[in-house]
């Protein structure tokens, strides 16, 4: 018992050293680091702090290509051909500001620019990013308190520790030691995950909220005496992922809803009673499906209709498609074909995939049945975004599995601390098993 108490208490010691030398680490890559999207990001945030459109694309160009003639030296450096030639004496940075400020003059006389959306392309392009302000307004703190550069980066470190504290505390609840569950902080700091969660992107914040959607919807599945918590915790998660990327939060939720209709479909057809926690994340992923639609239907936000208009024209710069679904699934019966043979010469993803399949398998049915909903969901927002480029940002989701699978695989379900069946044994009254001395 004082060993466990003496665990239980190293942890936020642990826990914070690891993530206090990840955060060193990470000093390594300040700038460098942007990319065509984060100039979205960066200009509604600085317009939401009241910047005028002017000034917040004045702002975010300087900070686009200062960034872009970082990238540029850093190429360099590593080129044969320059890597002793002098610096570009700022010829990279004059020519991507001259074309950062041909775009927007450009734009400005296109017109049809209002609300929040930036300069930086067409309206409807724009449009997509003033739908989900949550990234946009998370920044804004960081932006005022440490400039755009490092407060991109503050803003990533923060989200990235935050996941990773809700994967441990997910590895806890399925009964994982305390070094099992910091296995599980340094999967996601060093796996493609926290990579994507460190880019001046929406995704590391998203990832936040689907790691409180699985940390609250395992609990529920496990009837907890206190599951009403947990459900709060799970909606909290929805909404974080929906005012982020509320696509992601629509296809997560219809992940969760079907998955958990199968098992109640499957309790019924065995004459089974099903977990109380079953229906409860059904009526969960309902309201989160019908919540998001009514809100894009209120708000007139971009559908995935639109989403697919934007994949087929290169971002509206060409004619609609007249049969967008046509060319969609076009594009994603290549991109899984490619896909494969790719897994074929290069099987360490894949590899890595499976194990973390197998150690949430072994972790039990509730966390198989949530996790699994997550990696769904990351799979769909693939097929839905077909870009070979692309593929470990949009399909990031599937990464919790070696995340929290690896760590279950060195789990002992036999010898759990804390772990649910625990929980469900206290609250029901049963009688704990009796410690059997062992000969010698």
């Amino acid at each position: 018992m004082q060993s466990a108490l003496a665990g239980r208490a190293r942890l936020p010691l642990w826990f914070c050293l690891l993530a206090a030398a990840f955060t060193l680490i990470q000093l390594s890559q300040v700038t460098a680091r942007a990319s065509p999207d984060t100039t979205q990001y960066v200009s509604y945030s600085l317009m939401l702090s009241g910047d005028s459109r002017e000034q917040a694309a004045a702002d975010t160009m300087r900070f686009f290509c200062a960034s872009r003639e970082a990238q540029a030296a850093e190429a360099a450096r590593l080129d044969v051909r320059e890597f002793d030639v002098p610096q570009h004496n700022g010829r990279v940075y004059a020519q991507c500001l001259a074309q950062q400020e041909a775009t927007v003059r450009a734009v400005e006389r296109r017109g049809g620019v209002s609300g929040y959306m930036s300069l930086f392309s067409t309206p409807r392009m724009s449009a997509i990013y003033v739908g989900r302000p949550g990234y946009a307004l998370f920044l804004m703190p960081y932006l005022a308190a440490f400039g755009i550069a490092w407060g991109l980066w503050a803003a990533a470190v923060t989200v990235t520790v935050a996941a990773a504290a809700l994967v441990v505390a997910l590895l806890r609840t399925m009964g994982a030691t305390v070094p099992v569950a910091l296995a599980g902080e340094v999967l996601y700091f060093l796996t493609p995950i926290g990579g994507q969660a460190m880019r001046p992107l929406s995704e590391g914040l998203m990832l936040v909220g689907v790691a409180a959607v699985a940390l609250g919807c395992v609990r529920v599945l496990h009837d907890d005496a206190r599951s009403l918590r947990w459900v709060w915790c799970a909606l909290a998660g929805f909404a974080l992922t929906a005012v982020t990327k509320y696509s992601q939060a629509l296809l997560l939720a219809g992940c969760l809803m079907a998955v958990a209709l199968a098992l109640l479909l499957r309790q019924r057809l065995r004459r089974e009673p099903a977990p109380r926690g079953v229906p409860v994340l059904v009526l969960l992923g309902a309201a989160v499906v019908v919540g998001v639609q009514f809100a894009v239907l209120a708000l007139h936000l971009p559908s995935g209709r639109e989403s697919m208009q934007d994949l087929l024209t290169s971002h509206f710069t060409a004619p609609d498609v007249s049969s967008p679904w046509h060319g969609l699934l076009l594009l994603d019966r290549n991109f899984w074909i490619d896909w494969m043979r790719r897994q074929f010469t290069d099987p360490l993803t894949t590899m890595l995939l499976l194990a973390g399949v197998w150690g949430v398998w072994r972790g039990g049915r509730a966390v198989a049945t949530v996790l699994f909903t997550v990696a769904a969901a990351g799979l769909l927002n693939q097929a839905g975004h077909p870009l070979v480029g692309e593929g470990l940002r949009l399909m990031v989701l599937t990464w919790f599995l070696p995340v929290v699978g690896l760590p279950l695989l060195w789990t002992d379900r036999r010898k759990q601390e804390s772990g649910p069946d625990h929980l469900m044994s206290r609250r029901r009254g049963a009688p704990r098993p009796r410690e059997v001395p062992q000969p010698g």
